[in-house]
């Protein structure tokens, strides 16, 4: 028995096009973190106090490192699923599109259900919707 294999040979425009794709992609997280730490550093400017307590538990405070950290990991989650979703799907960005935008509405739950001052709240929503106004648009088919 013998197997056939075919090898593609990609074109350096589908290369820089691939590159071109990933660097933005990358450079929309990378923008998403700084948003997000900029908006911390505002909040904390007007006087929030970024601190929020669960349940009976002692209020925690929020560190400028834990935002951009946190705003990296979900980027580099959303970009996976996006690359899944491009290899299985035809309908990949629609699909994350869909996604993205849910997981941004679903996001804002917590912080009512959580003890914060209005404006760890309200900087905390902007937050959210920060890292989907960055990444939303970068994450998605190239034009």
């Amino acid at each position: 028995m013998t197997t056939l294999t075919a090898t593609v040979a990609t074109t350096p425009a589908v290369r820089t096009d691939r590159t071109h794709r990933r660097l933005v992609r990358a450079a929309s997280i990378g923008a998403a973190a700084v948003a997000t730490t900029t908006l911390f550093g505002l909040g904390r400017a007007a006087g929030a106090d970024m601190t929020i307590a669960v349940g009976g538990a002692a209020p925690a405070p929020f560190v400028p490192t834990e935002i951009a950290v946190a705003t990296v990991v979900i980027g580099l989650v959303g970009w996976a699923v996006l690359a899944l979703l491009e290899r299985f799907s035809r309908h990949a960005h629609r699909i994350w599109v869909t996604l993205a935008v849910l997981v941004v509405g679903l996001s804002m739950a917590p912080i009512w259900m959580v003890q914060a001052r209005t404006g760890t709240r309200v900087t905390l929503v902007c937050i959210h919707l920060a890292v989907g106004a960055a990444l939303l648009p970068f994450l998605k088919k190239p034009a």
